[in-house]
């Protein structure tokens, strides 16, 4: 019942010890064909094999079967189950990195549970699932403060935060995304393309909402970050300063300063042929 509504088959008998096959043999017996209790789905196909899925009749089932949980059964159960689904998924746990990460907190499992929301947060941003994302970096957030003393450094907070802020700017959430870069910036101090790319991203929020002035002066302060070119790492230094260039470019542009826009771009013509990328050198 810790699975949900649906589970299974595979990782019942893994999380309880049992032989996989006496665990198909009694659902797919007694309680699919006398007691009516759950139906077969069907076989779903993983790397390595394939998974037997049922789901119970009704919801309440389920429930009731969980209530008749103590916490401290639960929480075991929720522990077992979540180590069974990653085996299961080791080659791709992005695709059920939800399930893992609801399992792993319900265990107290926080390293886990923090590592697999992370990768479900991703795997939202990466298809244009802006507002699950939102959700799973928050509670990535809200995870990693409340349970630090327990885990360590298991992520990168400012990248994560960083990570919110894209997601917030594409849901037009000014200003939440604002905090979220404001918060990644005041953990990269220590950086110099890093605290340049958060102003250029805050310079971003400012220019969506038409607040022009405001763009120019987060792009003069992200150029002022950069100060003179990083010889450790060339590459990240002028992809960074020509993005900065191109977004001044664009603030000119809604300004109407055309004579602005030459400016940039006279700067960035001979950059653009050392380090532009090839579709900026087109």
């Amino acid at each position: 019942s810790v699975q949900g509504e649906e589970f299974v088959a595979d990782a019942v008998a893994e999380a309880l010890g049992i032989d996989r096959r006496a665990v198909i043999h009694e659902l797919s017996g007694p309680m699919q064909k006398e007691l009516r209790l759950v139906t077969a789905i069907g076989l779903q196909d993983v790397p390595g094999g394939r998974l037997a899925r049922y789901r119970f009749r009704h919801n309440l089932v389920q429930d009731y079967l969980y209530r008749q949980l103590d916490e401290i059964e639960r929480a075991e159960l929720h522990g077992a189950t979540g180590m069974a689904l990653e085996r299961i998924h080791a080659a791709d746990p992005a695709t059920v990195a939800v399930s893992l990460a609801l399992h792993f907190t319900a265990a107290g499992d926080w390293a886990r549970a923090i590592r697999y929301r992370l990768l479900a947060a991703e795997s939202a941003a990466r298809t244009f699932a802006h507002d699950q994302a939102v959700e799973h970096f928050e509670q990535v957030i809200v995870l990693e403060a409340t349970h630090r003393r327990f885990v360590g450094a298991v992520m990168d907070v400012a990248t994560v935060q960083e990570s919110l802020g894209d997601e917030l700017l594409m849901l037009r959430r000014w200003t939440a995304a604002q905090a979220s870069f404001r918060a990644s910036l005041d953990l990269v101090a220590e950086s110099r393309v890093a605290p340049a790319r958060l102003l250029r991203k805050l310079a971003r929020v400012e220019e969506r909402q038409s607040h022009y002035v405001e763009a120019a002066g987060h792009l003069q302060s992200a150029e002022a970050a950069l100060r003179e070119p990083d010889t450790d790492a060339p590459s990240a230094w002028w992809h960074e300063w020509i993005d900065i260039q191109i977004a001044l470019s664009f603030v000119h542009y809604w300004q109407g300063d055309l004579p602005g826009m030459t400016t940039v771009d006279t700067r960035l013509d001979p950059v653009f042929e050392a380090w532009g990328t090839p579709i900026q050198c087109s």
